[in-house]
């Protein structure tokens, strides 16, 4: 059957669109869409060279031509155009289900850091990344948009070296990068990253199936220089002297006495009295515990039996509060 021209728009006949270029871009601005889609598909072979590129190797009629040359030009039906897809790329999206996984809606195109290659498909909303050290992988979905978000291949992150993959709980979904990260996605926590220490601290734990589960945040500044990212049922806290530490190792420990203060505020005795402060701030908690005031006999103070029992007290307030 003939393909049948069909309006497409109340724009009067013979307008062209600011800035198109494309020979599709200037026929389908109009009151008739005046290609078909496998002219379109057509016109894109013979801009790359026709069979000077690649002799045709089968048509799949209005949805892509397979090349010889192990390439592929893909009819987008809401772009009215034609994109091509090679190399290593190709492959990677002929492994993923071709067009039933995406259709591509640029062509391949070289990376701002001048490293790596990309196709983007399905509407923007997925994409395959190549480099030389990493291969070509696929990204897409909440994954990709909070890669994106940071800055793509540029980000902290790096450029993707897993395809988007299920978690072994089944849960979940993530992609790991080349420097060291990973972004991690459930229904309920979301798209976040984790990288670096604490990320080798998770790793160490056992991943989502540790103790503390997914990730609920992104890696985040924390007090006095640290980092942190928390997850389902804890937190991992990194500072420049002590690395990792998971929530379990979060331990109070009583090692001295190390000053006295002034407690009589109303200078009624000249005498120091001596007590304990001890404070613990996570991303859950602020706590403090302050010990009763002590007489200023020494043998009282350095009773060991007095500074657990304020180490007992605050490890069970904040216990109790995690």
């Amino acid at each position: 059957m003939p393909y049948t021209a069909r309006a497409t728009s109340r724009v009067r006949a013979g307008t062209i669109r600011a800035g198109a270029t494309r020979l599709s871009d200037q026929l389908r601005i109009g009151p008739w869409s005046l290609l078909s889609p496998e002219a379109v598909i057509q016109q894109k072979y013979n801009s790359l060279g026709g069979a000077g590129f690649a002799e045709i190797d089968r048509k799949d009629t209005g949805k892509a031509w397979y090349l010889k040359n192990g390439s592929c030009i893909c009819y987008n039906d809401a772009m009215h155009d034609a994109f091509e897809i090679h190399g290593e790329i190709y492959r990677k999206w002929i492994a993923l289900g071709g067009l039933a996984w995406g259709i591509p809606c640029t062509d391949e195109t070289g990376t701002p850091d001048g490293v790596g290659r990309y196709n983007h498909f399905n509407n923007n909303t997925a994409s395959i990344y190549w480099t030389p050290n990493t291969g070509a992988q696929a990204i897409w979905g909440a994954i990709r948009g909070k890669w994106a978000a940071m800055g793509w291949e540029r980000s902290v992150l790096g450029y993707p070296v897993t395809d988007e993959t299920g978690t072994p709980d089944g849960v979940g979904r993530y992609n790991h990068f080349a420097n060291a990260g990973s972004i991690y996605w459930t229904p309920n926590t979301g798209a976040n990253v984790v990288y670096g220490d604490i990320r080798k601290k998770w790793e160490s734990l056992g991943w989502e199936q540790s103790y503390l589960g997914y990730p609920t945040t992104d890696e985040t500044e924390f007090a006095d220089g640290g980092r942190a990212n928390l997850f389902e049922n804890g937190g991992i806290y990194w500072w420049p002297d002590t690395g990792a530490i998971d929530l379990r190792d979060v331990v109070v420990h009583y090692t001295g006495l190390h000053c006295f203060g002034e407690t009589d505020w109303d200078q009624g005795s000249s005498a120091d009295e001596p007590y304990a402060i001890v404070s613990v701030t996570t991303p859950q908690i602020a706590d403090t515990k302050r010990s009763q005031v002590y007489a200023t006999s020494m043998p009282e103070i350095q009773d060991p039996t007095l500074w657990k029992s304020i180490e007992a007290s605050l490890t069970a307030s904040i216990s109790a509060r995690c």
